[in-house]
Order: structure tokens, then C-alpha cells, then sequence
């Protein structure tokens, strides 16, 4: 019987592991600050079990499992948004123990079709997301070199905290972008890290192995690329529960009309109701995301040349892309071109009518399926 958990990750801040500032692998560190406990607890006990990092330096998470299993599919969301509830009150007079019996649990459709298709599945919410980082990386300092090492830091507390030893990765846009970058992860970086295996990577709609500019284009319009090079920032619609005080710092609400107006919170009624907000990005997340090595890491094996004495696997990981041909946000070529530039192992799955989001539930279903089919062929590969 699969048991709920919410659990908080204490944070790391990214090492460059690629680019011109990369870090050699043997200079990385482990992330043995995974050893101090984090706070975790049972979705019906919202009471915290471990001691541990309750500063706001956490990633929000919450992990579905069953007892000796050594596999878990972690699901990356995309950008703006999470995958587990922020809300830390329920209305109580507690400020500092969370007493929303929702609080850290599947908050998002994706989350939730997701863990219901898994026995072993975590979702959270990456560093600058709601109730993650409050204090450390806030939604302003957001890039996503940071979220690719918050997948590494996530996979590391479930690889020595929980004892997974393998994990198939789903990410969705942004979170397919992620997944795409991961690839590129070699098992000695694994290893040095000690974060357990990446089994199999599934991205849906998936951008930017042709060209960096063009997918950065799919999320900024030219007003707030402007507003990058002008003001140094621009302004980001982020859809929030109105009136919640654990909603990220700066969050203002979005008034009808352009979407950069800022709204006024005037009705208080409506408290549950999720609604635009805006948020301000700085342009750091622009110039990190220009760098980004999707492309290059789809399509160069990191562990052709492995000697590590950890893990004897030369193969690149294996990569399921999948791309409805309805998505309006990022074009159906996109998705292909990425699968093209990939090396083997890769599979391509189509889904005629499906859109960016597959709010469709037959496309949903049919794309989970897909998933499952392309993991069950490697669950048990380099698992020991």
C-alpha cells in the first residue's frame, strides 16, 4: 500500500557543471548535507516527524512510496507554476506548523493524473516556486540552471534519505527543457553526487534543441524582453489562491485589461479561487536560459568515454519526447527537431490532437501509457 509523505528538502545553491564555468567533475560536491534530516510527514498528519530546516531554505515536495521499492518516477513542472500546495494554514492561529491538511500534497492536474498512475512517484516545487526557497531563491532570482540542480538535489535526499537507487524523470515545457538538460549527466556525475541512477527521461513539449533564442520566445513576449534590457526585470503571470499569505513575496493581483496592469485585492469571499497574479522576473533568468545546452546534451553521450568503477553503463539515457500536434505554445516541430537531434536510445509519440498542457483526458491517458511502456523497458536497468 502506497503511503503519502510531505516532505521538506533542505536547499542547495547550483555548482556550473557545464557551460565555460563548469566545474570538474571531481571538484563537485556530494550532497551530503541530504544526511541532516528534513522535515517530513503523513498527508493526515501534518504534524512534522524529523527535526530539520524549516528557515524557508527547502524545496516543497511530496512523495507517494511503497515500502522496498528501489525505483520512483519524480515529475519536473514547468514554468510558472508547481506541483504541491503551498498553503501552510488552514485558518488557524499557528504561524509556524502547518495545519492545511492540504498543505505539500498534489495540488496540479498533471501532479495528480500522475501519482495516480505510480505506486513510487514525487512531485515539488522548484526553488523560487511557491513554498519553496522563501528565503534563500525567491521567484526574482529564479533560473534554470538552479531547477536542473534542484532535480539532482531532490534525487539525492530520496537516494540516501528514502533509499531509491533509480529514477525515471518526467518533465512537462520547462520542466521537458530540464529533463532535456539532465541528459547530459554522466553516471560519474551521478556518482560523485550521490544522487542514485536516471533510468529513462520523458518530455512533453519540449523546445529549444535548434535554437535557444526561439524557445526563449515561446515565454516572453517582446514587451518583457524589453522590460529585461530596460528595468533589468520584467513582470510574469503566476495563477495563485487570492488572498494567501504564503503566496510568493511581491505576488499582486493582475487587474483585466494588459496583462502586465496590477490589479488591488478588494473581495476577500473568494479566498480559495486561483487567479493571475503577476510577479517579477529578473533578467538573470534570461541570460542563464540563452546559455542553456539542450541540444548539445539530447546529442552527445556524457558516458561514452565511462570508466567509473560505480557503473559499467556506456549508453546515453534513454528519451521518450512526446508532442501533441494541437499545442499553440510550443510548436509541434519543436518536440521533433528535439527527437532528431537526439542519439539512441529515443522514441517519438505523437498525439494528433493533444495540446500543451493535454487537458484532454484521452490524451493525457494516452501519453501516461506511453510513458509507462517506455520505462517498463528500462525499470530494472542498472538498479542493484
Amino acid at each position: 500500500m502506497s503511503v503519502l509523505k510531505v516532505l521538506q528538502i533542505p536547499f542547495s545553491r547550483v555548482v556550473p557543471w557545464y557551460g565555460i564555468d563548469a566545474v570538474p567533475i571531481a571538484s563537485l560536491p556530494t550532497f551530503s548535507h541530504i544526511q541532516t534530516p528534513g522535515n517530513d510527514h503523513d498527508d493526515d498528519d501534518a504534524s512534522t516527524n524529523d527535526g530539520g530546516n524549516d528557515d524557508g531554505d527547502f524545496l516543497l515536495a511530496c512523495l507517494k512510496e511503497i515500502p522496498s521499492s528501489k525505483a520512483c518516477v519524480l515529475y519536473v513542472h514547468g514554468f510558472p507554476d508547481q506541483s504541491v500546495d503551498h498553503r501552510r494554514r488552514g485558518g488557524g492561529s499557528d504561524e509556524t506548523t502547518p495545519n492545511n491538511p492540504s498543505y505539500g500534497t498534489f495540488s496540479t492536474r498533471m501532479s495528480k493524473k500522475l501519482a495516480e498512475a505510480y505506486t513510487c512517484f514525487c512531485a515539488f516545487n522548484c526553488s523560487g516556486s511557491p513554498g519553496s526557497t522563501s528565503n534563500t531563491v525567491k521567484f526574482y532570482d529564479k533560473t534554470v540552471s538552479q531547477e536542473v540542480w534542484d532535480v539532482l538535489n531532490v534525487m539525492a535526499y530520496l537516494h540516501q534519505k528514502k533509499g531509491f537507487t533509480g529514477f525515471h524523470v518526467i518533465g512537462l515545457s520547462t520542466g521537458a527543457i530540464i529533463g532535456s538538460i539532465l541528459r547530459g549527466v554522466s553516471h560519474e556525475m551521478l556518482c560523485k553526487l550521490d544522487c542514485g541512477k536516471i533510468l529513462s527521461i520523458s518530455v512533453i513539449a519540449a523546445c529549444g534543441a535548434t535554437s535557444i533564442e526561439r524557445a526563449l520566445d515561446f515565454d516572453f513576449d517582446s514587451q518583457q524582453q524589453s522590460d529585461f534590457d530596460e528595468m533589468g526585470y520584467c513582470w510574469k503571470q503566476f495563477w495563485l489562491p487570492k488572498n494567501e499569505p504564503n503566496n510568493p513575496e511581491g505576488a499582486v493581483l493582475q487587474s483585466v485589461g494588459d496583462k502586465n496592469d496590477i490589479g488591488e485585492t478588494t473581495d476577500e469571499s473568494d479566498n480559495n479561487q486561483w487567479v493571475p497574479h503577476l510577479l517579477k522576473l529578473s533578467s538573470h533568468y534570461r541570460d542563464d536560459f540563452l546559455k542553456l545546452p539542450i541540444g548539445k546534451h539530447v546529442s552527445e553521450n556524457p558516458n561514452s568515454k565511462n570508466t567509473v568503477d560505480c557503473d559499467s553503463a556506456n549508453n546515453a539515457i534513454p528519451l521518450l519526447v512526446i508532442h501533441g500536434k494541437a499545442d499553440t505554445n510550443i510548436p509541434f516541430d519543436e518536440g521533433l527537431a528535439l527527437y532528431e537531434a537526439a542519439i539512441e536510445p529515443k522514441r517519438f509519440f505523437e498525439l494528433p490532437k493533444g495540446n500543451h498542457l493535454l487537458t484532454n483526458s484521452k490524451d493525457l491517458k494516452k501519453a501516461i501509457r506511453a510513458i509507462k511502456e517506455w520505462q517498463e523497458l528500462y525499470e530494472e536497468r542498472n538498479i542493484q
